[in-house]
């Protein structure tokens, strides 16, 4: 029986140790969008904190949050309601979260993503900090934060992503994946989408020489239907969207035949009004 109350014990340990295990979350590698590697920075930080002052709870929560960032999956902000805030304090999170959601759905996870996970751990950081209610000076600091990111955020005009009406989505050489750094340009071209409404999206496939014209023309045909695919995923309707294939013959570097050229790989998407 003490062996088995041992191995109980063990396990729970282990169990806690991965919970609260900082230094853990610190190394690993962050994957998705810049918003979401900065995100789960702050939050790591956030439960580095609360680890140091003994309240276990928030630093588990800080740390999940971190992991979850860390794959590059959605963490939105808290709810007020998660907490158990003061009264006196309630309607001031409730305004400062409703500010912030507005930047957020507005773009700013794209187009400002360092000052859009400055601005949501801010946030989050001063809910514990209210909800604790012990400190006056450590809400003030969170809320400095939280206020200095959110001035930023809604100070700078977000424009649309692509220049002379056109947003480019680059290709490796033979492939039709869309690189992970790509998906954040498609991420603009949807909110863009929303704001200008044009009456359509030509996406236009473009190939390198390499390979024959046959070869190209198909291979830029599967570039611009994976990049319309990404887009009707985005929320634009598939009806809005025209898909042309060009194969090698609009490059934007001119090349002998055989010789690859990273900048003619691409997928141009146009706004036609």
């Amino acid at each position: 029986m003490k062996f088995v109350y041992s191995a109980i014990v063990l396990t729970l340990l282990s169990a806690c140790s991965s919970t609260w295990d900082v230094e853990a979350v610190r190394g690993m590698k962050a994957q998705g969008s810049l918003f979401d590697k900065v995100l789960k920075h702050e939050y790591t930080e956030l439960a580095a904190a609360e680890r140091a002052e003994g309240d276990w709870r928030d630093a588990a929560a800080f740390l999940r949050r971190a992991r979850t960032s860390a794959i590059g999956e959605s963490v939105k902000p808290e709810h007020v309601w998660e907490r158990d805030i003061p009264k006196k304090r309630i309607a001031e999170l409730r305004n400062a979260r409703a500010r912030l959601i507005r930047v957020l759905d507005g773009g700013a996870r794209v187009y400002v993503p360092e000052e859009a996970a400055l601005a949501q751990a801010g946030f989050d950081g001063l809910m514990q900090e209210m909800e604790e209610n012990l400190n006056d000076g450590d809400i003030e600091r969170c809320r400095k934060i939280y206020d200095s990111a959110m001035d930023i955020l809604e100070r700078k005009h977000i424009t649309p992503p692509y220049a002379d009406n056109k947003s480019i989505i680059y290709f490796d050489f033979g492939s039709i994946k869309i690189q992970q750094k790509m998906r954040e340009i498609l991420g603009k071209i949807a909110i863009s989408y929303k704001r200008e409404n044009p009456s359509s999206i030509l996406v236009s496939g473009h190939a390198d020489r390499v390979g024959t014209n046959h070869n190209n023309f198909k291979l830029s045909n599967k570039r611009a239907k994976a990049v319309s695919k990404a887009l009707i995923k985005a929320g634009i309707p598939a009806s809005k969207i025209a898909i042309k294939a060009f194969g090698e013959h609009q490059p934007v570097k001119s090349t002998n035949d055989g010789i690859k050229e990273a900048a003619n790989r691409r997928v141009e998407v146009s706004f036609q009004k």
